[in-house]
């Protein structure tokens, strides 16, 4: 059998000349960037510390030193998906039309990263993960407490709207986001946008009802 060339052996290896040349931060990147197309391709299960340094061409115990094991890689993809998620979704729309053009973000989001949108919402997770999840619900939250204030809505009253309006919305958009990964209900942007007007209307009446207000 003949022996492979230079070129077959670099390009089996792609992210090794990027990760010779890269910082700490810039390797740590690499590595979430690798896992992420893992996940992406194959699933959760197929995330592995082995797999990833296979893939970049080095050691597995090379990524200890920029990520915190098999939890700190999947941790680092559920912050990935939050940035992502925060890219698609407008935070600051807090009128009737902008809530259900966010929620129509959050939907489109799910459905283009099943994966990574069941790792942050439907796999098992440990009370760490789970953590830092919370923590970006409750940056969510405070953006809109702020908005409200800013408004000049009483603080007492605030804080039961964020609260109802938070978790009612969130609750329906996930089973909505579930069924249309599983493809239980088929992807229908016009129909889809009339099933989020009555849920927004539904589950969160304080909002359209403080725009008429407040406006």
């Amino acid at each position: 059998m003949a022996p492979k060339s230079p070129k077959s052996r670099i390009s089996a290896k792609p992210h090794k000349a990027t990760w010779d040349k890269a910082e700490p931060d810039q390797r740590r990147d690499l590595i979430i960037d690798v896992a992420y197309d893992i996940l992406t391709t194959k699933g959760i299960d197929h995330v592995t510390i082995r797999r990833v340094a296979s893939q970049i061409g080095v050691g597995a115990m090379t990524l200890y030193t920029y990520i915190d094991g098999q939890q700190g890689l999947r941790t680092a993809l559920i912050d990935r998906g939050f940035e992502k998620m925060g890219e698609n979704c407008d935070k600051e729309a807090k009128h009737t039309g902008d809530w259900i053009a966010g929620c129509s973000a959050y939907l489109d989001f799910a459905v283009s990263h099943p994966n990574l949108y069941n790792l942050m919402f439907a796999h098992p997770l440990d009370e760490q993960d789970l953590a830092q999840i919370q923590s970006h619900f409750d940056e969510w939250e405070k953006e809109i407490y702020d908005d409200y204030a800013a408004r000049g809505v009483p603080e007492e009253q605030i804080k039961d709207i964020v609260e109802n309006t938070s978790r009612n919305l969130w609750i329906a958009m996930h089973g909505f986001a579930s069924l249309l990964i599983a493809k239980r209900i088929p992807w229908n942007a016009e129909e889809n946008n009339q099933i989020l007007q009555a849920i927004v209307t539904k589950l969160c009446p304080e909002v359209p009802a403080l725009n008429k207000t407040l406006d």
